[in-house]
């Protein structure tokens, strides 16, 4: 028994050593250049400051030949240098060339965490997802872009970041930097887990705007409890659409336009109404429609949106309009 525990010791010891082994080895070149130096220093009666340039570039293999042992005890100690010097430096630049192989291959498979604030977390991959990704590269060009999947690509370009991993786990949302993460994008293909990744995600970041999808509409509810910010409806919603197309069949062109500024000839936009501020709604559709040949087709105001209000309806400053522009993109 005590040589089964001597051995497991001696295991241990060893895995321990291996994860600090660049200390050791660090620690083992300092050794040397001060033994060189001191060594040298008492041999050939040179400064400290020579001796230990010496001892540098005897390590080094350089050897300019400007400082040189000429007693039979200094060339003794320049065999060790050399050799003992040669040795450490050697398996420090093996060590720091296998750690940044090694951090570059587990970056490239996303397996690193990122270090980022205020940026945005996209959770899952699949349509929901490559289109979310397209729309936020078009109109936030320089926003910080994180994807967790289980399953997507790789993409590790510009100012997008990707953390291989189950979005819905604690552990892949942590590498995704949730906790400074400014918004997170819910779309996993499946409302069981994008009920169980809000509610990770609001534990982990309390102040974080989260924007999750639903495929059923008796989903909404939930998802909003578990802490979602805002929920919006893909499986039924794509069927509306479908029903549309047969009896009004410019209704779900006209939707497919407006909900993306990438492609389509407009764009349905969210701006301040500061500048309108104090005019009645029709007076704005006026001013809007002059000057930009914008059409606003919406208020909203204290968190209720006002479609088609009211023509006398008076503009606060603190609300904001969803506006329909031309998509300068296809102009």
């Amino acid at each position: 028994m005590s040589i089964i525990v001597f051995v497991y010791n001696i295991a241990r010891k060893l895995r321990i050593a291996s994860k600090a082994r660049i200390t050791y080895v660090a620690v083992a070149v300092i050794l040397v250049l001060v033994f060189g130096a001191l060594a040298f220093s008492l041999t050939e009666h040179r400064s400290l400051g020579e001796s230990m340039y010496w001892a540098f570039i005897t390590m080094t293999t350089i050897g300019y030949g400007d400082i040189y042992p000429t007693t039979t005890a200094g060339r003794v100690v320049a065999v060790i240098v050399a050799v003992s010097g040669i040795a450490s430096f050697t398996a420090m630049v093996s060590l720091i060339a296998d750690y940044i192989i090694t951090r570059t291959s587990k970056k490239l498979r996303g397996e690193l965490p990122v270090k980022e604030k205020r940026h945005i977390v996209i959770a899952g991959w699949g349509e929901s997802a490559k289109a979310v990704l397209n729309e936020l590269r078009a109109n936030m060009p320089e926003a910080t872009i994180v994807l967790v999947n289980e399953d997507g690509p790789i993409i590790q370009e510009d100012n997008v970041r990707s953390i291989r991993g189950d979005p819905s786990d604690e552990e892949a949302l942590l590498k995704a930097s949730l906790k400074t993460a400014s918004h997170l994008i819910v779309c996993t293909g499946d409302d069981s887990k994008n009920l169980l990744t809000v509610l990770r995600a609001r534990t982990i970041n309390p102040n974080l705007r989260i924007v999750a999808e639903a495929y059923r509409g008796r989903n909404i509810s939930l998802l909003r409890q578990a802490g979602a910010d805002s929920v919006v409806l893909t499986g039924e919603l794509g069927g509306m659409l479908l029903a549309s197309a047969v009896f009004e069949p410019g209704v779900p062109d006209f939707i497919i336009d407006v909900a993306s500024s990438v492609e389509g000839y407009a764009d349905l936009v969210e701006r301040p109404a500061d500048r309108y501020a104090g005019l009645e709604f029709r007076e704005a559709l006026l001013k809007a429609k002059e000057e930009e040949n914008a059409i606003i087709v919406a208020v909203k105001r204290d968190n209720r949106l006002l479609i088609n209000p009211p023509s006398s309806l008076r503009l606060r400053g603190n609300d904001a309009l969803l506006v329909i522009v031309t998509n300068k993109r296809e102009a």
